[in-house]
C-alpha cells in the first residue's frame, strides 16, 4: 500500500517475558520438584521443575520468572519456622502461577506473541505425570503406617506434595466432605466386581498418561490412593483398605479445602492485581494451625465420636495393638468413616431388672418390668431378624423451643429454698421482723426427665402432665410425634412441655397433631442426655421411615433402639398410674 493508516502504537509486551518461552540469554537449571525453586532462584537461575509435556516446561519457566520478580528477598513478621519451609514457598508459587496467567493473557492479545504462547493453559499450577502423582501418593500413605506419624509430620509432607502441585485429591461434590466412588465402594463389599473399577485400577499401576486422560483425573486419583494403601497392606481384608481409604482421604481433603480458600484469595479484588495482603492471606490459609482445625473439622462432621478415641488409622490404632487379629472382630467396631471403638456391652449383658431404681417398691418394679418385657416381645424383639425386613430408618427429628405460658404455684413452692432462723449468711434480711428467718438452705426436690410418646396410641392431656410436675417439680418433660411423610428434611417434631415448674399448653396440643413416632431413636438421644431417673413413656410400638414415608424398622435399627434403652438407663412405661406411682415412690425417696 502507497499510504498506511495512522494508528495508536501497539504495546511491545513489557510486561511478557520472552526470553523464558525462547531460550536465549538465560541460563536454566532443572529441579526434581517445587520445593527446589526457591534456592535455585536465590542463585539467580531460572530453575525448570521437571513437568510432562513441553507446555508445562514453559509454564514453570514463567512461574519461576515470576517468582523472581515478585518474591526476590522477602521477609514476612510473624511467621513460624515451619511456615518459612511449607506454606510460604506453596504461596508464593501460586501468587506467581497467578502473576503468569496475567502475562499469558496479556501475550495472547498481542499478535506478535501470540504464536508463542501456543495452547499454554491458564492453570495456576501445571499438571504432573502419572508416575509423579502415584509416587506422591505412596509417600504418604507410607508415612500413615508408621508409628511416629504425627499430624504435623503429615501435613508437611502434604505441603511439598499436593499442595505444591495442586493435585486434585477431593470430591467434586463436597467442599467438605469426602465421598468415595461408587466402584470402589462395591469392590470393597464385595457386591460384585466393577470393570470399570477394575480398568482404571490397571490404569493407575500401568502408570500410562495416554489412558490417565481417558478418566476423569480426581477418580483416577482416588483409585491410586486405594492401590497404595493395599500396596501398605497386603494382608488385609477389603474391608480394611476400604477403611483406612476413607480415613487418609479425610486427611487429603482437608489440605484441599484449604488449598482451595486460598486461591480463592487471588482473584477477590475487582483490579486482579496481587497484593501483599493477597499472599499473607494465603499463607494463613496454608499454615499448620488451618490444617488441624480443618482436619477436626471433617472428622467430626464424619463421625462425632471421633474426638474421645485412640487416633490412627484402622491398621496402626493402638487400641488394636493390645488384642490379638483373631479377637480384633469380637472386641472392635470400625465406624463407617474408618474410626476404631471398643464394641459396647451386649443386651444380653443387661438384665431389665437392673433399670429400676432401688426406691421403687417390688410390686410397682415387677408391673413395670412385666409391662416393658411383654411390650418389648410383641413389638420389638419379634421384629429383630424377623424375614420380612422392610428397610425402615430413623427419622430426623425437629427440636422446638421451650417457650412456657403457665406456672404451677405447688411446683414453684417445692422449688424455693427452705427458710430458717439459723444458718451462716443471712440473704433475706427484711424478714428479721417478722418470723425471723433470714437465712435460707438448700434442700433436695425430687426431678428426673420424662419423654412421652404422643403417636395415636398413646400421649398425655394436660391435667395428667400437672400432675407428675407436681409430684416431681425439678423434672423435665418433652413428647414427640412423628408425621405421616416428611416435612422438607425432618419426619417429627421434639417439644419440651414443662421444664422446672413451667409448662406450656400449646406443646401438648401441637403434639397431638400428627399420630406417628418416626423419630423414636432421636427423642431417645434427648432423654439420654437429661437427668436421671429417665422414663420413656411408650407402648415400644417403633416404627422409621423410608423414601419420606413410615415404614417399618429395619432389624438392625430395631436392635439399635434396644441397646440404646438398656445402656442409658431409660425405663419404658406405658401405663400413666405407673408413671405416677413411680414419681410419687421417687418424691418420697427424695423426702
Amino acid at each position: 500500500m502507497l499510504f498506511v493508516k495512522r494508528g495508536k502504537a501497539r504495546s511491545k509486551g513489557q510486561q511478557f517475558p520472552n526470553l523464558a518461552l525462547q531460550s536465549t540469554g538465560k541460563r536454566y537449571t532443572k529441579v526434581s520438584d517445587a520445593k527446589g525453586v526457591k534456592p535455585q532462584l536465590q542463585s539467580g537461575a531460572i530453575p525448570v521443575v521437571d513437568s510432562s509435556g513441553e507446555n508445562n516446561a514453559r509454564r514453570e519457566k514463567l512461574i519461576a520468572l515470576a517468582q523472581q520478580k515478585m518474591f526476590p528477598k522477602k521477609t514476612y513478621r510473624n511467621v513460624t519456622a515451619l511456615d518459612k519451609e511449607t506454606s510460604i514457598p506453596v504461596a508464593e508459587r501460586y501468587a506467581s502461577g497467578y502473576l503468569a496467567d496475567t502475562w499469558l493473557r496479556n501475550a495472547r492479545t498481542s499478535k506478535t506473541l501470540s504464536s508463542i504462547t501456543g495452547d499454554m493453559s491458564y492453570d495456576l499450577v501445571p499438571t504432573v505425570s502419572v508416575f509423579k502423582i502415584k509416587r506422591m501418593i505412596n509417600s504418604i500413605v507410607q508415612a500413615y503406617y508408621t508409628k511416629n506419624a504425627t499430624p504435623d509430620k503429615i501435613y508437611r509432607l502434604l505441603m511439598e506434595t499436593i499442595a505444591n502441585y495442586d493435585i486434585p485429591i477431593g470430591t467434586r461434590w463436597y467442599y467438605y466432605d469426602f465421598t468415595p466412588l461408587t466402584d470402589i465402594t462395591n469392590h470393597t463389599l464385595n457386591r460384585g466386581e466393577s470393570e470399570y473399577f477394575d480398568e482404571m485400577l490397571s490404569t493407575v499401576q500401568g502408570s500410562n498418561d495416554l489412558e490417565w486422560n481417558k478418566y476423569d483425573r480426581t477418580d483416577l486419583i482416588q483409585v491410586a490412593l486405594y492401590e497404595a494403601i493395599a500396596l501398605e497392606n497386603p494382608m488385609a481384608t477389603k474391608w480394611e483398605l476400604y477403611n483406612d481409604y476413607l480415613y487418609i482421604g479425610a486427611d487429603l481433603q482437608a489440605m484441599q479445602g484449604m488449598i482451595r480458600k486460598a486461591k480463592s484469595t487471588l482473584s477477590r479484588k475487582r483490579s486482579r492485581k496481587l497484593s501483599p495482603k493477597n499472599v499473607k492471606d494465603m499463607i494463613r490459609h496454608l499454615s499448620l494451625a488451618t490444617y488441624l482445625e480443618t482436619r477436626d473439622f471433617i472428622h467430626k462432621r464424619q463421625d462425632e465420636e471421633y474426638l474421645n478415641i485412640s487416633k490412627g488409622t484402622p491398621t496402626t490404632n493402638d487400641m488394636v495393638d493390645k488384642v490379638g487379629d483373631d479377637e480384633v472382630s469380637s472386641k472392635f467396631n470400625v465406624s463407617y468413616n474408618g474410626f476404631i471403638t471398643e464394641k459396647e456391652v451386649k443386651d444380653a449383658d443387661i438384665k431389665p431388672s437392673e433399670m429400676i431404681p432401688k426406691f421403687v417398691s417390688e410390686e410397682l418394679a415387677n408391673n413395670i418390668i412385666d409391662e416393658a418385657n411383654r411390650n418389648f416381645e410383641s413389638n420389638i424383639g419379634s421384629r429383630i431378624n424377623y424375614k420380612k425386613d422392610e428397610g425402615g430408618h430413623h427419622g430426623l427429628a425437629k427440636f422446638h423451643k421451650f417457650v412456657p405460658n403457665r406456672r404451677d404455684k405447688v411446683a414453684e413452692e417445692k422449688l424455693h429454698r427452705q427458710l430458717s432462723d439459723a444458718g451462716i449468711k443471712p440473704k433475706n434480711i427484711h424478714r428479721i421482723l417478722t418470723d425471723k428467718k433470714v437465712f435460707t438452705r438448700r434442700k433436695k426436690i425430687a426431678g428426673g426427665s420424662v419423654m412421652i410418646d404422643f403417636s395415636g396410641s398413646m400421649g398425655w392431656n394436660r391435667d395428667e402432665v400437672r400432675e407428675v410436675i407436681r409430684l416431681l417439680p425439678a423434672s423435665t418433660i418433652a413428647g414427640y410425634t412423628g408425621y405421616a411423610g416428611g416435612m422438607g428434611e425432618f419426619h417429627g417434631d421434639i417439644r419440651v412441655i414443662a421444664d422446672k415448674g413451667k409448662y406450656d399448653d400449646n406443646a401438648i396440643e401441637r403434639l397431638h397433631e400428627h399420630g406417628n413416632n418416626n423419630i423414636d431413636l432421636n427423642a431417645l438421644k434427648w432423654l439420654a442426655k437429661q437427668d436421671e431417673p429417665r422414663i420413656w413413656v411408650s407402648d415400644q410400638q417403633v416404627i422409621g421411615v423410608k423414601e419420606g414415608y413410615t415404614a417399618n424398622l429395619s432389624s438392625e435399627n430395631l436392635a439399635e433402639i434396644s441397646h440404646f434403652i438398656r445402656k442409658h438407663n431409660i425405663i419404658p412405661i406405658e401405663k400413666y398410674e405407673y408413671v405416677k406411682e413411680f414419681a410419687t415412690q421417687y418424691a418420697n425417696h427424695i423426702g
